[in-house]
């Protein structure tokens, strides 16, 4: 993957890349970034708060830390060459991750309006109104974020270099960007922590009576002030991880995107496109990593 420093471009010489994870997820910040390349005067801009271009979309990402990545095992001269690691976040998206200044409150506002309100430059295709949003002084705005989207039963994805909101049954009815047998995968199930993250919601409607969505044995139950029964019932539908597998470099296949495992369908909740490129002295290779999910609800 071509990595281009802010300003500039030429790409970073390949051979100074030591890794490069390009991770798309179903999250308020659709994508990110981690690189870990060896210490040079090329790499220099790749500093805390820049912004690089990553991928084939060549989606801006804005650096939220650089640190030291250790000792490549290689030598100049009688000079050991570090390396060092940074990560980065969609850059159109990342000022939700901040906490704030300031508190933020508004109702009947749309979610790229939300977005706008916490200092993020990004245009969301297909979004939703949210009744009322606030988050206080001093937190984290994404979470707000995370939990109005589920709300809706609904993620970001960032598909052609647009963000975009879409429900989570919208996702299965998609094509199939992938069709794999079960035993190319792994797979992976517990009952007990689905039953401790998928929640039973309940709120009191006008005249005082209980509301709630769908009861479901054995889950843990949560209190929702002024929520109707849609939003109930949307607070108990998730995507589940349910298989996880590797393989070959697929970087068109992006989080919320349907693939079929034995003829059932499933939703990408998180995909990893992993280059390393041999700069520490070692084997190049690129592979992807998916993690799969079945909608339950």
């Amino acid at each position: 993957m071509l990595v281009y420093p802010a300003g500039q471009s030429d790409p970073i010489r390949g051979d100074l890349i030591i890794r490069t994870v390009l991770r798309s997820d179903l999250t308020p910040i659709p994508q990110t970034v981690e690189l870990q390349f060896r210490e040079s005067a090329e790499t220099l801009a790749l500093k805390e708060g820049s912004v690089m271009r990553v991928g084939r979309q060549g989606a801006e990402f804005l650096i939220v830390k650089n640190s030291p990545g250790g000792d490549t095992g290689l030598v100049a001269g009688n000079q050991s060459i570090r390396g060092r690691a940074v990560v980065g976040l969609l850059a159109s998206c990342a000022p939700i991750a901040q906490r704030t200044q300031r508190a933020i409150y508004r109702r009947g506002a749309s979610l790229g309006e939300i977005y706008r309100a916490c200092g993020a430059q990004v245009r969301i295709e297909s979004e939703f109104t949210i009744d009322t949003f606030c988050c206080l002084k001093g937190m984290t705005p994404s979470f707000e974020v995370a939990k109005a989207l589920q709300e809706e039963a609904g993620v970001l994805v960032y598909v052609d270099s647009r963000v975009a909101f879409r429900r989570l049954s919208e996702l299965l009815k998609t094509t199939a960007v992938v069709t794999l047998n079960e035993d190319s995968t792994e797979s992976v199930h517990s009952e007990f922590l689905e039953q401790h993250h998928v929640p039973f919601a309940f709120s009191t409607g006008v005249d005082g009576g209980f509301l709630s969505g769908r009861a479901e044995g054995g889950h843990g139950v949560m209190y929702r002030p002024r929520a109707d029964v849609r939003i109930l019932n949307n607070l108990g539908t998730a995507l589940i991880m349910r298989r996880k597998l590797q393989s070959d470099f697929a970087p068109h296949v992006l989080a919320g995107m349907r693939v079929d495992i034995a003829s059932k369908p499933m939703v990408v909740i998180t995909a990893a496109h992993c280059e390393d490129g041999g700069a520490d002295g070692g084997a190049g290779q690129q592979y992807t990593r998916l993690w799969l999910g079945e909608l339950v609800k």
